[in-house]
């Protein structure tokens, strides 16, 4: 018994070693397409009932405050919360996603509860828009975690810029959580498994795959938020940040 139970623990300390080093073994491309197979599945499951009722409370007071009335573009639209939430506020409303299906249903939706807006299939990690530019840029339900690397969350605040006006905002909203000293040790292990692997080697502190599932990064310091926008040329206009409850930011062109 004491050896069956001798290598029960192997085995189980392997497997969730082998979970817990699955970032690293996965190229950032991988873990995107991890997420948009996942992210089709979760969309297309959505409550429309949830969606007609539109932006969220602390949504509606930040976006409301805003003196600008004009163009907005919601990217990962899904099935259309927030294209209805900021075409009743007043704006011209543009909506791009991954997938297809899930952006028909989002024009339906919008059609239903009697809102004009546009839409177009769009990765927003390569955004292209054949329209623009815009007053207000929205990544909400937290489309800002789900995009793997420093690298390419960069680039994808750099393209949202270019789409902006001078005096255009962005507004993200991204998952946070305190990082403990085994999830630095269990880092400094994903570095060495993505080096001998060829794997990821941007892989950060806060990199989770959830069971294999989808991948979400969690921010550990409002350093990095801030960071990452003033590398894309973004000012930031406000920050809220709080451990283990999320976090948004409201980001400025900077001219």
């Amino acid at each position: 018994m004491s050896v069956r139970l001798t290598i029960f623990r192997i085995v189980t300390n392997l497997a969730r070693a082998l979970e817990i080093c699955a970032e690293a073994v996965m190229r950032p491309e991988d873990l995107i397409r991890l997420n948009h197979r996942f992210y089709a599945q979760m969309v297309w499951n959505q409550d429309d009932h949830d969606v007609t009722r539109g932006l969220h409370d602390w949504e509606q007071q930040l976006i409301g405050s805003l003196a600008t009335r004009g163009r907005a573009l919601a990217c990962g639209c899904g099935t259309g919360r927030e294209v209805i939430g900021l075409a009743r506020l007043g704006f011209q409303v543009m909506g791009v996603d991954i997938v297809e299906t899930v952006v028909e249903r989002a024009r339906e939706n919008a059609r239903k509860a009697g809102m004009e807006a546009d839409f177009e299939v769009q990765d927003i990690t390569t955004l292209s828009l054949s329209k623009g530019p815009f007053d207000l840029v929205t990544l909400l339900g937290y489309p800002y975690s789900l995009i793997p690397t420093r690298r390419k969350r960069i680039e994808m605040l750099s393209r949202i810029r270019s789409v902006l006006t001078p005096n255009g905002r962005c507004l993200i909203n991204f998952y946070t959580r305190q990082c403990t000293k085994r999830q630095q040790w269990v880092h400094r292990l994903r570095k060495l498994v993505a080096f001998v692997t060829f794997g990821n080697r941007e892989c950060q502190v806060g990199d989770i795959i959830h069971q294999g599932a989808f991948f979400t990064h969690f921010f550990q310091d409002p350093k990095e938020i801030e960071e990452e926008a003033r590398a894309a040329e973004f000012q930031i206009e406000r920050l809220d940040f709080h451990h283990e409850q999320g976090g948004h930011a409201l980001l400025t062109h900077a001219s």
